[in-house]
Order: C-alpha cells, then sequence, then structure tokens
C-alpha cells in the first residue's frame, strides 16, 4: 500500500507542475528528461542502479568524532549501514549497537583510519562526493524518504572542497534539507534548508527556512532542491519554492594581509567555489537532542536518486536557468537576511597622543590614559620624541632606536580607586582571538638592513606575544594589523604567553637584530569583532577593553 502511494503521489505531483522527470504511473523510477537549450543540463548523476555503492561516485567516513554538534554515533563502511537494494534505492541505516572508531575526522590533520579509541552507543553512514564530484553552481535535486525517531538527523548538504575561505564555517556550508527527531512527540513535520556562513565560530551566521508538509516525510519521497547560482541560492522541496537567499545577505570576514587586515569579503564568497555533496545520517547532537534506547528496529533513510544540473545557458556565473523547468520562484520569499558584516568595536590607543580608555564602573565613569614608557639595554638607545607634523597625521610617535630597546603603552597608575588595578582585561574571548587585531600606521624614515621590527602584546615580562613585522617601503606611511591570534600564537620561549585577561602594556614595539631604526607611529588601536546579528545560544556576542580588577 504505502508503494503504490508513494507511485501515486509521484503521479499527482508531476501533473500539477512541470516536472524534471517524465513520471511512470506504474511507479518505476522517473526517466531523467532531455533539457532544452538555456535550461538545466544533467551533468552528474547517482540513480542507485546498481548492485553496491558506487565508490568512483561516493567516499565513506569512517570516524566517531561527534563532528561538533555532540553526535552519538559512529560512521561506518559497512553494509549493515549502507547499502543499495534491488530496486535502486540507497539506504543509510542507523543502528543502536556499540562500535570503536577513530577519534578525529578525515579532514584533520590528526586522523588515524585504524583508531578505535572511541566507542560509542550508535553507528550510521556518511557519504561523500569531495575529489570525486565537486563543481560550482547548478540544481541539485535529491529524491528521498527521511528516518523518523528521537535524536535522527538526516541530512542532504554541501561543504567547499577546497577551503579556500579558511576552515568551516568561514568557507561555507549549504544545507539542501536537514530533519531532527521526525515522528515524535511535539516535532513538526518539518524540513529545514539552511546556509552556515560568516564569522569564525563560535561566532558565525546560521540562516534558513523550514518547510512544514501534510504530507508524510518518513512514509514518502519526496524531491529535496536546490538552485545554486552566482549571487541567489533557493530551496524547493516537491516544486514548491520556499526559501531564497541573496548575496545581499551573506558574507564572510577573512584576513586579507599586514597591510589591510580583516574585511569582509568579495560579495560573492563564500559560495563562489567548489562544493561537494554529502548524504548523512546522524544520530544525536545539540539540535535533535540525544537518541532514545532500545530501539524496535534500525532506522533508515532512504535516497532513490542524487542529479545535479548545470546550466545550459553559457554563463559562468550559473545564472539564465532560474525555474526553467519546474518550481516558479516567488520572489518575496527571502530567508532571513543578514546585516551583512560584523560589529567591530576599535579602541583607539595613540592618536595625537595617547587616548583615554574609559569605562562605566556602576554609577562611575573612570578612565585609564596609557602611558608611553620606553626600555633600554644602554642609555641612549631608545629615543621618543612627539612631533607635529602637521596633514592628517598631525602629532605622532616618533622613535629612533640605536641599540637593543623598545617602547611600551602601560597601564595609568589606579591605585586611587579601589576597585582596579593596573593593567587591562580584553574580554569577549573569540571576538579578541579570532578577530582581534592591534593596528597602526607606521613611517620608516631609516632602518638597518640587519634590523627587524616587532609588535608585542604582554602581560608582563616574560608572558607575551610578538609579531615580527614585514618590513614595508621606507619613506611612506603603511598601515600595519596584526592579528591577535598570531600574538597568541607565538610567546615568547621561557614565557607564558599572553593572558587577555590580564594585559600589562597594550603595545610594545622593539628593534631587533642590529637594532638601528628611526620610525613613527600613528593611529595605534586595538580592536575586536562580533557578530552583529548573534543567535541567542551563541557566545562571546560582545567584546570590550575593561580595567583589570584588583585583587583584595
Amino acid at each position: 500500500m504505502r508503494i503504490f502511494n508513494a507511485a501515486l503521489f509521484r503521479c499527482v505531483l508531476t501533473t500539477t507542475i512541470l516536472s524534471l522527470s517524465i513520471v511512470s504511473c506504474a511507479g518505476s523510477k522517473p526517466a531523467i528528461a532531455a533539457a532544452p537549450s538555456h535550461s538545466w543540463e544533467l551533468v552528474w548523476s547517482d540513480e542507485f542502479d546498481g548492485d553496491a555503492i558506487d565508490p568512483g561516485k561516493w567516499e565513506h567516513s569512517l570516524d566517531c568524532t561527534d563532528h561538533g554538534n555532540n553526535e552519538a554515533q559512529c560512521y561506518t563502511n559497512r553494509k549493515d549501514n549502507s547499502f543499495v537494494n534491488n530496486k535502486g534505492i540507497l539506504h543509510i541505516v542507523a543502528r543502536e549497537e556499540k562500535f570503536s572508531g577513530p577519534a578525529h575526522s578525515p579532514d584533520q590533520r590528526e586522523y588515524d583510519a585504524n583508531d578505535t579509541s572511541v566507542t560509542k552507543s550508535y553507528t550510521s553512514a556518511r557519504l561523500r562526493t569531495k575529489n570525486l564530484f565537486d563543481f560550482k553552481y547548478g540544481r541539485v535535486v535529491v529524491r528521498a524518504r527521511l528516518a523518523g525517531g528521537q535524536g535522527m538527523w538526516p541530512a542532504i548538504w554541501m561543504l567547499p572542497t577546497d577551503g579556500v575561505y579558511g576552515g568551516w564555517p568561514s568557507s561555507g556550508e549549504i544545507d539542501i534539507m536537514e530533519a531532527v527527531s521526525l515522528d515524535t512527540a511535539g516535532a513538526a513535520n518539518e524540513i529545514h534548508g539552511s546556509m552556515n556562513y560568516g564569522m569564525k565560530w563560535p561566532q558565525w551566521s546560521a540562516h534558513g527556512r523550514d518547510f512544514e508538509s501534510r504530507k508524510s516525510f518518513t512514509r514518502e519521497f519526496h524531491d529535496f532542491m536546490i538552485e545554486w547560482e552566482a549571487d541567489e541560492i533557493r530551496w524547493f522541496v516537491d516544486g514548491i519554492h520556499y526559501g531564497t537567499q541573496s548575496s545581499a545577505n551573506w558574507f564572510i570576514y577573512i584576513w586579507n594581509n599586514q597591510e589591510t587586515g580583516f574585511s569582509v569579503a568579495n560579495p560573492r564568497a563564500p559560495y563562489d567555489q567548489r562544493f561537494h555533496l554529502l548524504l548523512n545520517l546522524a544520530v544525536g547532537g545539540h539540535w535533535p537532542g540525544q537518541p532514545d534506547k532500545n530501539w524496535q528496529g534500525d532506522r533508515e533513510f532512504l535516497v532513490d536518486y542524487v542529479r545535479v544540473y548545470q546550466c545550459g545557458s553559457g554563463n559562468s556565473d550559473g545564472t539564465g536557468c532560474a525555474s526553467a523547468h519546474d518550481a516558479p520562484v516567488d520572489a518575496s520569499i527571502v530567508v532571513t537576511p543578514d546585516a551583512g558584516a560584523p560589529r567591530v568595536n576599535r579602541f583607539p590607543i595613540f592618536q595625537d597622543g595617547p587616548e583615554a580608555l574609559t569605562f562605566k564602573a556602576g554609577d562611575r565613569k573612570i578612565a585609564n590614559t596609557p602611558v608611553i614608557n620606553s626600555w633600554m639595554k644602554s642609555p641612549g638607545n631608545v629615543v621618543i620624541t612627539a612631533p607635529d607634523i602637521g596633514g592628517k597625521h598631525g602629532k605622532v610617535l616618533n622613535i629612533d632606536f640605536s641599540g637593543a630597546g623598545n617602547v611600551f603603552f602601560s597601564s595609568a597608575d589606579m591605585s586611587d580607586d579601589e576597585a582596579f588595578a593596573n593593567g587591562f582585561r580584553l574580554v569577549g574571548g573569540s571576538a579578541w582571538s579570532n578577530h582581534g587585531t592591534l593596528e597602526f600606521d607606521l613611517f620608516i624614515e631609516s632602518i638597518d638592513a640587519g634590523t627587524r621590527l616587532v609588535a608585542k602584546l604582554d602581560s608582563g615580562y616574560p608572558d607575551l606575544g610578538q609579531y615580527v613585522i614585514e618590513t614595508p617601503a621606507i619613506g611612506e606611511w603603511t598601515h600595519v594589523a596584526i592579528r591577535v591570534s598570531d600574538l597568541l600564537a607565538n610567546p615568547l620561549d621561557g614565557g607564558k604567553g599572553i593572558d587577555l585577561g590580564n594585559v600589562a602594556n597594550l603595545i610594545v614595539v622593539e628593534a631587533t637584530g642590529s637594532s638601528t631604526a628611526r620610525i613613527r607611529l600613528d593611529n595605534i588601536s586595538l580592536s575586536c569583532a562580533v557578530n552583529a546579528l548573534p543567535k541567542a545560544w551563541q557566545w562571546d556576542t560582545a567584546c570590550s577593553i575593561e580595567p583589570a580588577l584588583a585583587t583584595n
């Protein structure tokens, strides 16, 4: 009865809309339609008509990691967890059983396929086309029947193949379909289409839309589809358009170089690179919750076919075929828009002289104006002046190095306030460690060939982080941006590195090697960045510089 109803559903569906497929009312698999010119042309497919999963099309992930989601399964390549039946259907099977496997995923440097250090109580399968079929722009259609049950998390999705913009989620993610805990008490009969992008974890952006249906997702097959072009991604179920996201509403925040620092990447990024397909059935996790126990049987995610089309219009950006066949596009359906950029909080330290950092302490407002100090191995090694050179720079910090020494900005004396101590706290966690910068304008009047300039942030010697500045052109102003993450990653030998909760000196500039240089500094600042539209469950959603607290 269920097979008959599924076939009837296909027929009824395809008589109401123009379809990509020609459907047999006898219930056989839809044939691949010939695409007219300037429409979607089939470039890759798997009909699962063989007697096994095609290793030339799919790679199994073999691991027992939680994938950052607190998932409870081990992924295997056993036929118990994934196989093709004699009716041309891929079965991805979740089972309640003990299994041991690798602690890392295949894309991690530490991965060892022979590792069995992690044991979990469930098994399942995850397949991907990475390095077997990767593509940019097109239409993806997956006909599937989903797994239900508490903690079940079937997914049809896409990840970047080359990671051009960095690790997840900087290079993006496209979720064609996800569902959680279908057919359980209180759960809606809905699927989700979404995308992940923006800033680094945990401040990334995740936006999408839900689609609720009166038809069962676990007892009937449905067509889950996206259309992906350069500036737009559209989501469909059974030819019904339910979500759109445009490049005007997505972004990524990337590091460029020492001169330009962080910026929002080109508007099409990260969805302007090659992606690959993934099919998996996760068990448990933060979203679906933990699975129930004592299953009455295995739980299956069934896939009839996967088809990828690309537009035959000849446009390299993938445009020209939107709704060329079925699935009329409703321009009013837009995925929740994003702000288009992170919020950057900038804290000036020197601009025409030292800048006061102001703080609120209850009903009081207090200030700490950093003090310019120097250390030198021998008297006269470091000479500091603050001339007014006019123009847009005005008063600058002039430093003449003629031997070992440095210049640093330390805390003003806060001993008159019993609540605070000398020093600063960089508050905001990953807003600093992922997206924090130390920036300044640098003019090199002269520098010895054997001299390198080093910038530091420190918690009191020897607990500091350091960065060797790439020497810019002589005789012109250059902007220098240094990631806080680079300072954290480069502690001084013998020191503990920087403690962002206890910063003694907001910037240290030192001439090393032959230690001979004449330089000018201006517009010194520290900055951090946060997601402008954070989710309620995200953390590190604000960042600031606060005074150090008194310890007694």
